[in-house]
């Protein structure tokens, strides 16, 4: 998904800011866009899976480190973005990636990892939410009591 959408956008600045060709006479703009919104689809749907079978607690902080990596290796892979940098660069670019994914793995580490049945979410009857009784939802007016204004 990251790099189909780095290549449209870099076709359309290309276009718009330095004078390039247009890029909808391009078959490989038509390609990019194709990868980028079935790409873009299919993490939805498998996030949206993974948020069923497991709680928000894990999927959210695999999918960020993973969708993380995975576009910085892609990024390398495809634009050599490391390929003018000295190791003390890249060490130290390792190391900020290390510290973003423990802070992840931190903030996450404490919490209730008990996922909630859907049922009871729809019941009301998650762990520490308060219920009204249908007597206390009828409005004073039509349960015979007195309205505010003592009428």
């Amino acid at each position: 998904t990251v790099m189909a959408c780095k290549g449209v956008s870099t076709m359309l600045n290309l276009w718009i800011c330095c004078g390039g060709s247009l890029p909808v006479r391009e078959p490989v703009f038509y390609l990019a866009l194709l990868v980028l919104g079935s790409t873009a689809v299919l993490q939805i749907r498998y996030l949206n899976i993974a948020m069923e079978n497991f709680g928000n607690t894990e999927t959210v902080p695999v999918f960020y480190v993973m969708f993380t990596l995975c576009t910085i290796l892609g990024s390398n892979f495809l634009y050599h973005d490391f390929e003018h940098k000295s190791t003390a660069d890249i060490g130290a670019f390792c190391a900020g990636c290390c510290l973003t994914f423990g802070g992840v793995k931190l903030l996450t580490s404490k919490r209730d990892r008990r996922k909630t049945p859907p049922d009871a979410l729809l019941a009301s009857e998650a762990p520490g939410e308060w219920r009204q009784t249908p007597a206390e939802l009828t409005p004073p007016s039509l349960a015979g009591g007195t309205t505010r204004s003592g009428a």
